[in-house]
């Protein structure tokens, strides 16, 4: 019985973390997205990776990962400085470094990557 009940156990955690798991992979950072960026925000492509990190990092924890063209590029803006409210309240804060490189990984991906 008792190794029954630890079996039980072991297969609805494993299942609550099955999804939590992205359901959506971010696109590798590209020479396109670079180019963007850099003309965007003299950002690079270490910057942009680090926003792909965070953004696997910080928004899959509370939801499955969004496709990077669920919104468009003002929507986006609107919508990452909502999720990093709502993180807060939650108690995980996305620091605001982590929140600007998400927003300019999430911006150079929706205006560069095809859909």
């Amino acid at each position: 019985m008792r190794t029954s009940l630890v079996a039980i156990l072991a297969v609805l955690i494993v299942a609550g973390c099955a999804s939590a798991r992205p359901s959506y992979i971010p696109p590798p950072v590209s020479e396109a997205m670079t180019a963007f960026a850099e003309r965007s925000w003299q950002s690079d492509a270490a910057a942009l990776e680090r926003g792909r990190v965070a953004m696997l990092a910080h928004c899959g924890q509370c939801h499955g990962m969004p496709s990077i063209h669920e919104e468009d590029q003002d929507q986006w803006t609107g919508t990452i400085q909502k999720m990093v409210k709502r993180a807060a309240k939650a108690g995980t804060p996305i620091p605001a470094n982590d929140a600007t490189a998400i927003t300019h990984y999430i911006l150079a991906a929706n205006a560069t990557v095809a859909k």
